[in-house]
């Protein structure tokens, strides 16, 4: 199953099995031209993923999302209880992974599955990862982030979608419902 096939199948849930007076949904997405590869990886460690766009109405998320081209990597959360998801690609990674980390807290929030596309593999694989997070006080930075064993160019953090010119390619996505 395609990445936004999966995400299209979550988001149709989350539209239609959870009541709306249950909380409110923000979706951040690294979000680029349809022809547009997700980048160039880093081998070097822990690095962050691009969020430059938000969907929804909630205020409780802050950051600098100005859409297709921007390379926010952080985004804010007010205090209160939140279930957090997320979804990103790797293309031909060999080893990798992507984890949630608090900035505010330095601690790992929760990490994903890793998944290996070694030597011949020629393949895209998804990382996701979900959490359920409690903000006490004042307001939490975060950030996606990705280590990856093996750099192969442009495409290492997603293929482009190259399909429609009237639709992005959208790569890291971040769900997160503020539950009170």
């Amino acid at each position: 199953m395609s990445f936004l096939s999966k995400l299209n199948r979550v988001l149709k849930k989350v539209d239609t099995d959870i009541p709306r007076s249950h909380g409110s949904i923000v979706i951040l997405k690294d979000q680029k031209a349809y022809d547009a590869h997700g980048g160039t990886g880093s081998t070097s460690g822990w690095n962050a993923r691009n969020l430059n766009t938000k969907y929804g109405n909630g205020d409780f998320v802050t950051g600098t999302f100005a859409g297709t081209g921007n390379s926010n990597t952080a985004f804010t959360i007010a205090p209160g209880d939140y279930y957090i998801n997320f979804y990103a690609p790797m293309y031909f990674p060999d080893y990798g992974v992507h984890r949630l980390y608090n900035n505010t807290t330095s601690t790992v929030e929760t990490i994903s599955c890793a998944q290996y596309a070694g030597s011949g593999s020629d393949q895209n694989v998804y990382h996701d990862g979900d959490t359920f997070v409690q903000i006490r006080g004042q307001k939490n930075e975060f950030q996606m982030e990705y280590n990856l064993q093996a750099s192969h160019g442009g495409y290492d953090l997603g293929f482009r979608q190259n399909l429609d010119s009237g639709l992005p390619s959208i790569f890291t996505t971040v769900i997160i419902r503020k539950l009170a």
